[in-house]
């Protein structure tokens, strides 16, 4: 959890309105995902409605006569096809959610009740996803409202009930769809596996078929109302963005404390290094040098034999 105590009874609260908190990560734009989100939905919503019918179809095949075994596979066909539309549409309304969470950080909003990183991971804890992604929504809900104060205020703001139809059917037709999906299955294998038991498999079926319609019809609903919920909610964010980023409403910097002034001082004066002087150059040797008679090359004076050509000399001819 994140935020401060709340201001106690009496004391003087500052109004903080909504700001763009860095001008570097400025809020995003929330319509795109929204749109994501509709498509997505539409595309669950119309696939439930074929899975509805599908069940229907079931029904009546298992209370009249037809092929209960060409009925169920169709009927399995499209529950797949609903499962695989729902993970799509689960991601795309999952990061639309997690940036609206994100934006009342960028807001300015303070003392959010919960980090950023619980607007996704709260839909993936057992039963914790029962209720903290719906506290979420309610902040997300309270922290869009134009004018609100953003300290404390913010939190209470009414939530309408708008977003708890939503998630109450949200959750009804979860468990309804899940609860007669597995009596249609468990029904049909008792049927088609297990020796007498295939008029209580049947009747299995059958109330299996009843409850997965009841939970398309809420789910068809749901979709209804997290269209609406969406909507306002993305438009109530990116109304408050584009008015504060026209606005350049940036949030006051922090003082800067100013730096110590600096006193300049002459530089030192070196101190003189002793130098020490050269050693006088050793006199230079001149050497006697004569010519070798055989090869004409200059030679040592004392030398006994010629370095060039090996010609002996006669000491007594020099």
């Amino acid at each position: 959890m994140e935020g401060s105590a709340p201001p106690l009874p009496g004391a003087p609260v500052p109004h903080i309105p909504h700001q763009v908190v860095d001008p570097e990560d400025p809020p995003r734009e929330l319509s795109g995902l929204a749109w994501g989100v509709f498509v997505t939905l539409g595309i669950v919503a119309i696939i439930g409605v074929v899975r509805l019918l599908m069940a229907l179809r079931l029904h009546s095949t298992l209370t009249g006569e037809g092929n209960i075994t060409a009925a169920y596979h169709t009927y399995s066909i499209w529950i797949g096809f609903t499962l695989i539309a729902s993970v799509v549409a689960a991601g795309v309304f999952i990061a639309w959610f997690s940036r609206a969470y994100k934006n009342l950080r960028r807001l300015g909003v303070q003392n959010l009740r919960y980090g950023e990183g619980w607007a996704i991971g709260a839909w993936f804890v057992p039963f914790l996803n029962w209720v903290r992604p719906k506290q979420i929504a309610n902040d997300i809900w309270r922290g869009s409202e134009r004018g609100v104060d953003t300290w404390w205020q913010w939190r209470q703001v009414e939530v309408p009930s708008l977003v708890h139809w939503w998630w109450a059917l949200f959750l009804g037709q979860g468990f309804a769809v899940y609860l007669g999906q597995r009596l249609v299955q468990s029904g049909y294998s008792d049927a088609t596996t297990t020796f007498g038991s295939l008029s209580s498999g049947l009747s299995q079926m059958k109330s299996g078929t009843v409850i997965d319609v009841l939970g398309q019809l809420a789910a068809l609903g749901a979709v209804v109302i997290a269209f609406n919920v969406v909507s306002q909610v993305t438009g109530r964010l990116d109304a408050l963005r584009g008015d504060l980023l026209a606005a350049g409403a940036l949030s006051p910097a922090l003082p800067v404390r100013p730096a110590a002034a600096v006193t300049s001082y002459p530089p030192p004066t070196p101190s003189p290094v002793p130098v020490t002087p050269n050693p006088p150059a050793a006199p230079a040797v001149y050497e006697q040098r004569t010519q070798c008679p055989e090869c004409a090359e200059w030679i040592q004076a004392q030398a006994n034999v010629c370095r060039f050509c090996g010609h002996r000399l006669d000491p007594a001819g020099r």
